[in-house]
């Protein structure tokens, strides 16, 4: 669903750049008109069924001219000015990202709590990937970031979810914007019936494309998602914001939530660094998961594919069992910092494979 928006502004300048960015970055999301005459903007009220209407704070509004069910705020400079006659505010001058944010968040406090916003029954994104391992170290996080990445470099539209407790998103992501992932846990375990247009808010974009949300700032937090929760939000991130591609980067142990992880994923990469530690782990998981598998009448195993990661020739050996699809290697980068780190591992992963 996009948003229609309508921006009064007397700086002609400005809603040339606002309207501009708007279109480039989140033609998806917005319908934006623009205008710098009053009449034309409030004939664009009516005409329109707007959403939204930002008014620049040099203008005389009367409330009443508005028709029904459209929120408005006003559009002013100061960042300090919350407030302007009795009305909440969006200051003009701040990063896009938490321009939209808050566009988002008006709109959705503006709606009637008896509305409720409906999701597609079962459906769920035909690409949910899973990066995961029994084998701590072995480079989970870098690997499913990098895969992302890549994927948004061939313009596709993905969400990274890291529903480790102890995560470390946000050392590879320049944070552009407020809230995080506990904000989105209250939602979920609030069961808020605007759930979609209230998570939008706390969604980040990295600047290589990718879509994702803040660790928690208490990584107890991360301990009360139940697997209804899970499935709630993946499918909002599907059925509302339409995402392509959502990568799961899960830690494998003996979580509540590794049913659900496995069983809505459409693919579950096992990560390994060839040692005969690391791989004799993932060979028990896979004995367990082909249990599971057996006694729940799941198809879990056919979605596994090994990948190998900090590969190094002189410890590592490559595991013989013909029932496991192996991606390939990617050999271990020292003295790298984290964010070339990911441009190194996209350019060595066979991610191809995996879309």
């Amino acid at each position: 669903m996009k948003l229609k928006v309508v921006v009064l502004e007397e700086d002609r300048e400005y809603i040339r750049r606002f309207s501009s960015a708007f279109s480039d970055y989140y033609a998806d999301k917005f319908e934006v008109y623009c205008f710098s005459d009053k009449e034309k903007a409030l004939s664009a009220l009516k005409e329109r069924r707007i959403d939204i209407f930002l008014v620049g704070e040099t203008f005389d509004f009367d409330e009443n001219q508005l028709p029904p069910d459209c929120a408005w705020v006003y559009l002013v400079a100061s960042k300090e000015l919350k407030v302007l006659k009795g009305r909440k505010t969006i200051c003009k001058y701040q990063q896009l990202d938490s321009i939209a944010q808050q566009i988002t968040s008006v709109y959705a406090d503006s709606l009637s709590d008896e509305v409720e916003i409906s999701y597609g029954g079962d459906s769920r994104p035909e690409k949910i990937i899973a990066f995961v391992s029994p084998t701590g170290g072995v480079g989970v996080t870098s690997v499913s970031l990098a895969f992302a990445k890549f994927l948004a470099a061939q313009n596709r539209k993905v969400f990274y979810l890291n529903l480790d407790a102890f995560d470390s998103t946000d050392h590879y992501f320049e944070d552009n914007g407020a809230g995080s992932m506990e904000d989105v846990i209250f939602l979920l375990k609030r069961k808020d019936s605007h759930l979609a247009l209230k998570i939008k808010r706390y969604i980040k974009r990295d600047l290589s494309g990718v879509n994702y949300l803040s660790s928690t700032k208490n990584a107890i937090d991360m301990l009360d998602i139940e697997p209804d929760d899970i499935k709630s939000l993946l499918q909002v991130l599907h059925d509302a914001e339409g995402y392509e591609y959502i990568i799961i980067d899960f830690r494998f142990g003996d979580s509540p939530l590794l049913n659900t992880v496995l069983d809505l994923s459409h693919k579950i990469v096992f990560l390994s660094d060839g040692t005969k530690v690391s791989n004799a782990k993932f060979a028990r998981a896979y004995t367990a998961l082909s249990i599971l598998e057996q006694q729940q009448e799941t198809k879990t195993t056919e979605k596994i594919s090994l990948l190998y990661n900090k590969f190094s020739r002189n410890t590592g050996t490559v595991i013989t069992d013909e029932r496991v699809l192996k991606l390939g290697g990617i050999r271990r980068f020292e003295n790298v910092d984290s964010y070339n780190l990911l441009s190194f591992i996209m350019a060595e992963a066979p991610f191809e494979q995996l879309m």
